[in-house]
């Protein structure tokens, strides 16, 4: 079955099945004629929805370069009678195998510094360089699109089933919007990681608010966008509004700029796309030099990646987004595309930007896409120590990951559980979902045997991102260790690459060395413990390094954690 599916503006969504027609080519020459017809058809009162290719801008400029050998239509468009509910999603499978890269690292630095040496004569400002991933993939493509869209936020994110490809993209750049007259594009042009606390990734927003690098960048596709509009807006009429605004995403901060004219008279479809695609963001400046030096260096076509998806009314109103972190799924190959990059300017390092395209990369490679923050609390005769601490952590990374989030709600439901279990100890278990909300549960805590045996991890972690400082349900990793350990271990004792000693899976790790207690420290990449931080503020535990080989030093070793408290641990496997 082909079917669209729209989710744009965070509105609700426009869906589009059993299409009257399709309307698609292959052929440069053909392109601007399949605008047309496109367009001809939303005069005659039907919706279009679908998607131009990078490599069709060949078609509306032939002086353009592109890459030979296009995997995808040029330009693909189903015509619709009309907008219909969308369907009840069912959870299916998939399956995705480990990402490769078609670019080795080294080609793709030597490439950013060949580059950087072209604009050192002067024959480019920027280029925006890309490499592609790719995967094998088995099962329900809408499912990766309806996990990877809430954990992005892109809002111009669109799922579009063409019967043998199906395109997944979470995008959150606008390439233009068209009402009446108006039209509005939204450049974005800047990045930088999140932080893994609150207070880095506040310090990396100001870092990229006033960075002079990315100011440049983006002021120049500024430039470049409000030249292009100039060939199809009344004078005077292009503006620049909300330069170098900075807006949050779950793996980044993205500089964006917004610029709005008015169309000529008599401006149709063709003469937009002809004026403007491909988006300044994803060619850099001057286009057509730049998309000269970008056929020369990239291997692969973009296809649908830097192109647009979008759709128009029969009212001839319109969005179209620029197809940026977009995966393109062959379900007849089994195979997986996603395309990543970013600009190059003489300022750029070959490390830095291949840096910045691999963390590009992991919305998918990471596959962190619905998750839950979790708050594990003891509840002791109606009571729960530590409770503002538990609402304080959870509303600390409810924050960093940008989501809406109520502490007044987080009590009330704490509480109310707590009424209803005024007798007994339990250990309490409350999720919250940034869209469903909270949940809670709880188990009567039993008395453990002691003493209780653990183990060291059999392999070291890596604990070195975001997901590493906040309780969530993102346990993969956590969850496959303890499954592999035998029936009488109580837990998993972690370390990094370097043997220095982490956490365990439910808990921190104090080791009684000559007399002093001493705990991993939190910028180690492990969970700041709502019982580790009292101690740690009571002057009762100190932060140290602390590697494999301090194992045999202490005197004691203990797991601790708010439900708990002090457990007394034997190691049952050493190094």
């Amino acid at each position: 079955m082909i079917d669209i599916q729209i989710d744009f503006n965070r509105e609700a969504p426009l869906y589009f099945r059993d299409p009257v027609s399709i309307i698609q080519t292959e052929q440069p020459k053909e392109v601007e004629a399949c605008i047309r017809k496109v367009q001809s058809a939303v005069g005659e009162g039907f919706y279009a929805a679908g998607y131009i290719s990078y490599e069709a801008a060949k078609g509306l400029r032939p002086e353009l370069s592109v890459v030979s050998g296009h995997k995808m239509p040029l330009v693909w468009f189903g015509i619709f009678e009309k907008t219909s509910p969308p369907p009840d999603m069912m959870t299916q499978s998939y399956h995705l195998s480990d990402w490769a890269f078609s670019t080795s690292a080294p080609d793709y630095k030597n490439n950013v510094e060949d580059i950087r040496q072209s604009i050192a004569r002067g024959e480019t400002y920027q280029v925006n360089y890309t490499m592609r991933m790719e995967a094998r993939f088995q099962g329900h493509a809408r499912t990766l699109y309806e996990r990877l869209k809430p954990s992005q936020q892109g809002i111009y994110s669109a799922f579009l089933n063409t019967g043998q490809q199906q395109i997944l993209s979470v995008s959150p750049e606008l390439f233009f919007q068209k009402k009446g007259n108006h039209l509005r594009t939204k450049p974005m042009k800047g990045t930088i990681a999140r932080g893994a606390t609150k207070q880095e990734d506040e310090r990396l927003y100001k870092e990229l608010r006033h960075s002079k690098k990315d100011q440049a960048e983006n002021v120049m596709i500024v430039d470049l966008l409000r030249n292009d509009l100039g060939m199809i807006a009344d004078t005077g009429t292009v503006h620049t509004t909300d330069l170098f605004a900075i807006e949050a995403y779950p793996t980044v901060w993205q500089m964006t700029s917004t610029i709005d004219a008015e169309l000529k008279r008599g401006i149709d479809f063709v003469e937009i796309f002809r004026a403007l695609f491909p988006c300044g963001s994803i060619t850099g400046a001057p286009k057509k030099e730049t998309m000269k030096k970008i056929a020369a260096l990239e291997r692969d076509s973009r296809d649908v990646y830097c192109g647009a998806i979008g759709y128009i009314t029969p009212t001839g109103d319109s969005v179209f987004n620029v197809a940026i972190r977009t995966a393109i799924v062959d379900s007849v190959k089994q195979k997986i595309t996603y395309g990543t990059g970013g600009g190059i300017t003489w300022d750029s390092s070959p490390q830095g930007e291949y840096e910045e395209a691999v963390l590009k990369s992991k919305i998918v490679a990471d596959m962190r896409t619905d998750f839950s923050l979790l708050e594990s609390l003891r509840l002791e005769g109606g009571h729960y120590p530590f409770f503002e601490r538990h609402c304080q952590r959870m509303q600390t990374s409810a924050d960093v990951f940008h989501w809406s989030f109520s502490v007044e709600k987080m009590r009330d439901v704490l509480l109310s559980f707590a009424r209803k279990h005024p007798n007994g100890t339990y250990k309490v278990r409350l999720l919250y979902h940034s869209e469903r909300g909270f949940s809670i549960e709880g188990t009567q805590i039993q008395e453990m045997s002691k003493p209780v045996v653990v183990e060291l991890s059999p392999v070291a972690i890596a604990k070195n991102e975001p997901f590493s400082f906040h309780k969530t349900t993102s346990r993969d990793v956590f969850n496959a260790l303890r499954s592999r350990a035998s029936a009488d271990v109580f837990d998993i004792l972690l370390y990094n690459d370097k043997d220095e000693l982490l956490e365990f899976t439910i808990g921190n790790l104090v080791l009684e060395i000559d007399g002093a207690y001493v705990t991993p420290p939190v910028y180690l990449g492990l969970l700041p413990g709502v019982y580790r931080q009292y101690l740690f503020e009571q002057d009762i535990v100190k932060e140290h390094v602390l590697s494999i080989v301090d194992l045999e030093k202490a005197n004691r070793v203990w797991l601790i954690n708010s439900v708990r408290g002090w457990v007394e641990v034997s190691l049952k496997n050493r190094r």
